[in-house]
């Protein structure tokens, strides 16, 4: 089967435009899971809408589990405010309904962390069972099959479990020292004693999906690799602004442009090197080292549009919201057009005359990410005040993984893997300011 055989926008083949079809050539694009899941619906004879209304109950699933990272991590009081501030927040309803992989890789990628959470918690081995830990893993391994950026995260959450086990053995240390004045029982996740052994389950079940398809290309392509996505991407994103930058300093060619002249320019040049009709792993392997050998020639400009790229995926996701207010997507990288002409004249030469509907539609959505981010800013520092750093560490770890793999797309959609986290870290934020000064821990 191949999992790019429908590509964005995935439609059911009665749908396709005249003159296309379904091809069914293997690939190492698309990892399986999101394509499997739109011919399961296409097969049953549901339509693009049914895979959209499949989608927003799995949203509520996510939802679900936001409440009960909430109520594990911090306190059940304040899960409701997590569940309500996912429930409205923007982005997650804008690619909910849209026939893309994040409904399900967040859904998975939420299942596996909730239950290595879960393993972190002291005591609470025994009462999942080695078969939660199994799941978890399986769990893991399938959102890297629906989106390959998910593929080290596993292993960043076994290093933080083997750091939380160091955590466990300091704890124990401290309450045999201390067992005449034991401290007041921490009112967050701050003991931890996670099974060594459960860990190391959970890694090889995370891993296993994700290998079990790479063998699969292996037989294909004689190459070990999930996917060429990421190598693609590198093209098609930072390395495409950056000769943007370099061929037009003026900035009056787009990323989108520049890329199609490169995958044209780097295929002519295998061609001339005699590799004549490669393959997709090929391609991208040759594109992923021609990619790697401009950005050490530029590290500077890479440096730049990387650290702009990580702004640019906290911009609200609304239309002319990131010409307007982020590094614009063009090679010349300049501020967004208010910063450089002014509101008004900005909102004037981008919507004309009608420029007040967008304000009125993009005013809600820009408060709302303005008071979400205050709000896990806040939730940061009343951690850091409870003196609980382990559970700051895996929280910011975590939102660091994703945000440093967003970066290099420099897009607002990117966020939304590292969104249930700030998420979590508002409402303790808000749900701390919303409490007496006496009460407040």
């Amino acid at each position: 089967m191949s999992p790019g055989a429908i590509h964005k926008p995935a439609i059911p083949p009665e749908e396709l435009p005249a003159g296309k079809e379904i091809t069914l050539i293997p690939e190492t694009f698309r990892t399986p899971v999101y394509p499997v899941f739109l011919a399961l619906v296409f097969g049953l004879g549901g339509t693009a809408s049914t895979a959209v209304v499949i989608q927003s109950l799995l949203s509520l699933m996510t939802i679900w589990l936001i409440i009960l990272l909430m109520a594990r991590m911090f306190r059940p009081e304040a899960a409701w405010l997590a569940g309500l501030l996912a429930a409205v927040e923007p982005l997650g309803l804008i690619y909910t309904h849209e026939l893309m992989t994040e409904s399900l890789f967040i859904l998975f990628i939420l299942g596996g962390f909730y239950i290595f959470v879960i393993l972190l918690t002291a005591g609470q081995q025994k009462s999942i069972g080695l078969s939660w830990v199994v799941l978890g893993g399986l769990l893991m391994g399938l959102a890297t099959l629906t989106r390959p950026v998910g593929l080290y995260f596993p292993l960043l959450l076994v290093i933080l479990g083997i750091a939380g086990v160091l955590v466990a053995r300091r704890q124990a240390r401290q309450a045999r020292a201390a067992i005449n004045h034991p401290d007041k029982p921490p009112p967050l996740m701050g003991k931890v004693a996670p099974s060594s052994k459960y860990l190391a389950v959970f890694l090889v079940t995370a891993v296993l999906p994700p290998s079990i398809w790479a063998v699969r290309n292996h037989y294909y392509f004689n190459r070990f690799l999930v996917s060429s996505c990421a190598d693609h991407n590198l093209l098609t994103t930072i390395t495409s602004q950056m000769v943007a930058k370099l061929r037009n300093p003026e900035g009056n060619i787009s990323t989108w442009q520049i890329y199609e002249e490169l995958e044209k320019e780097l295929t002519d040049k295998m061609v001339a090197e005699g590799q004549v009709d490669p393959s997709e792993p090929e391609k991208a392997a040759y594109f992923r080292a021609w990619c790697l050998e401009v950005i050490k020639a530029h590290p500077g400009l890479f440096l730049k549009y990387y650290f702009k790229g990580m702004v640019v995926q906290f911009i609200p996701d609304v239309p002319g919201a990131c010409e307007l207010l982020s590094v614009t997507l063009e090679g010349k990288g300049a501020l967004g057009a208010v910063f450089r002409q002014g509101l008004r004249p900005a909102l004037m030469r981008y919507f004309g005359e009608r420029w007040p509907w967008w304000v009125a539609g993009a005013l809600p959505l820009i408060l709302y990410d303005l008071a979400l981010y205050a709000g896990a800013v806040w939730g940061v520092a009343r951690l850091w005040r409870s003196r609980n750093f382990f559970l700051l560490l895996l929280i910011l770890s975590v939102i660091g993984y994703w945000m440093a793999l967003a970066a290099i797309g420099g897009a607002p959609r990117y966020r939304l893997p590292l969104m249930p986290l700030v998420i979590i870290l508002a409402a303790w934020g808000w749900f701390n300011l919303s409490q007496p000064t006496s009460g407040r821990r």
